[in-house]
C-alpha cells in the first residue's frame, strides 16, 4: 500500500460535523419526527471536534467514521422513560419524537453524552 492510499483512508476517517450530517439515514413521518431530526442536525452542527468525537462513540461505538451511514428511527418515550438509545452494532440511534422545544433535546443529549459510565463498552 502506498503513502497516499493509506493518507486517502486516514482522511476517510477523519471526522467533521458536514462528514455526520451527511451520513444521517432517517425517514420521518409526520411533524414531531421531522422536529426532532432537524433538532439533533442542529446539535451536531453546533459540536466541537472533541464533542463530535464523543458523540460518534455514543452513536456509532467508533469516534471516527466507519460507517456508512448513522441510522435515525423514531420512538415515542415520554416523561422520566424519554431518552435517545443507541444502537452500536447496527449504527442506530432511536430518538423520541415528542421533544417540544430544542432546548428540551439538547439538554438530554448533552445529559447522556456527559454522563461517560453511560456508554462504556463491556463484554459480557
Amino acid at each position: 500500500m502506498s503513502v497516499s492510499q493509506l493518507y486517502k483512508i486516514y482522511q476517510a476517517m477523519c471526522i467533521s460535523t458536514e462528514k455526520v450530517l451527511s451520513n444521517i439515514l432517517s425517514d420521518p413521518q409526520n411533524p414531531s419526527q421531522e422536529h426532532t431530526l432537524l433538532y439533533l442536525q442542529q446539535y451536531i452542527g453546533n459540536f466541537s471536534r472533541n464533542k463530535l468525537a464523543l458523540f460518534l462513540r455514543y452513536a456509532t461505538g467508533s469516534c471516527v467514521c466507519t460507517i456508512g451511514g448513522l441510522m435515525v428511527t423514531f420512538i415515542s418515550l415520554s416523561g422520566f422513560a424519554r431518552r435517545p438509545i443507541a444502537h452500536t452494532c447496527a449504527c442506530t440511534l432511536e430518538l423520541p419524537a415528542t421533544y417540544e422545544m430544542y432546548m428540551e433535546f439538547k439538554s438530554e443529549m448533552d445529559n447522556v453524552l456527559s454522563d461517560k459510565d453511560s456508554f462504556v463498552m463491556s463484554a459480557m
